[in-house]
């Protein structure tokens, strides 16, 4: 994504469209700014056994695949009439299959720019936990820039916060976080471009550790001398980042000195935070598989919604497919 490009066609996944309608109506006026919009609807409903496909195929003049489409698309009508007045071009397509799997098939057959997935938390359930297994999935394969939205979240976003890492040294420029950081810092602008974003690196100086275990002997001063030339290093590599960026309001950065998980979840909570934008870095070895451990222990812990970006070079387990199965209801506007 580029500052200027904006984004031309997002992929919402629906599951419960009754509770969506704040959600589409969102997407569709994120579109409206741009040349050639295009919101396309993805419903999966759950793949046939055995013993339903053999019924169905002794029984073809049923037409219960056709009638399940049917059904699913007009519970979907609203969409139509408000991508009708919105102007934007409407496409609807219903499968029978793995939800995370087509959908990220669909995704890379149609080169959608955004993803985006309501999620909403169950408190009944045993880990409380906001993203379900379908989400992970989503989180660890998608390749594109995946937006879990957290239902009941008021949009437009009000409080948009964007964790980043930095790397330390001269050889700053060289390190991929620099990419992964501007595509952090513009997504969240994108998503709020009316208020300032906030800015939040977590970084753990080190030092008690290293005085104690390799018998440092340092003075109060050195100590302090210390912490803070830690400090100022961090501070000096995130402003680099932060300096290639045109805001369009100066961000508020906030510096977190301790663990990093902790520190950007308590973060989130304390400000009240409605979306977290990050880098999910992939774990050497198993590029495409795994998200880096930092991002999935945050994703275990927080409470809000999130978009999540890949680096540069990520490869999705996932191949687009040849082609798309024809169930699709396409509304095109003029």
């Amino acid at each position: 994504m580029s500052s200027d490009s904006g984004v031309e066609r997002i992929l919402l996944i629906s599951s419960d469209p009754e509770r969506e309608i704040a959600l589409v109506s969102w997407c569709l006026k994120a579109l409206q700014s741009v040349g050639s919009p295009e919101l396309h609807v993805i419903t999966v409903l759950p793949e046939l056994d055995y013993s339903i496909k053999r019924w169905l195929s002794q029984n073809p003049e049923s037409h219960q695949l056709e009638q399940w489409v049917l059904d699913e698309n007009s519970r979907r009508q609203f969409m139509i009439e408000l991508a009708e007045a919105a102007g934007v071009k409407l496409i609807i397509h219903v499968c029978f299959g793995k939800l995370f799997y087509d959908s990220i098939q669909y995704a890379r057959f149609h080169q959608v720019d955004l993803v985006v997935k309501m999620v909403q938390s169950n408190p009944q359930t045993l880990n409380s936990l906001l993203f379900d297994s379908q989400d992970m999935h989503l989180l660890r394969k998608c390749p594109m820039p995946l937006l879990l939205y957290k239902h009941g979240t008021p949009l437009p976003f009000s409080t948009v916060m964007a964790s980043v890492d930095v790397s330390l040294g001269e050889d700053w420029g060289d390190d991929d976080n620099i990419d992964l950081n501007q595509q952090i810092f513009q997504w969240a602008q994108w998503m709020n471009a009316h208020q300032p974003i906030h800015i939040a690196h977590a970084w753990e100086e080190g030092i008690e550790f290293y005085a104690k275990h390799w018998s440092m002997d340092l003075s109060d001063q050195e100590f302090n001398e210390l912490s803070e030339s830690t400090f100022r290093q961090h501070q000096t590599a995130l402003s680099r980042s932060i300096d290639q960026i045109e805001f369009t309001q100066k961000p508020i950065v906030h510096y977190l000195n301790g663990e990093a998980v902790d520190s950007i979840c308590q973060a989130t909570k304390s400000l009240s935070t409605d979306l977290l934008v990050m880098g999910t870095l992939a774990r050497s070895g198993l590029a495409g598989f795994l998200i880096g451990n930092t991002a999935e222990q945050v994703l275990e812990n927080i409470n809000c919604s999130v978009l999540a970006l890949k680096p540069e070079g990520f490869v999705s387990p996932i191949p687009p497919p040849k082609e798309i199965r024809p169930q699709i209801i396409q509304v095109a506007t003029d």
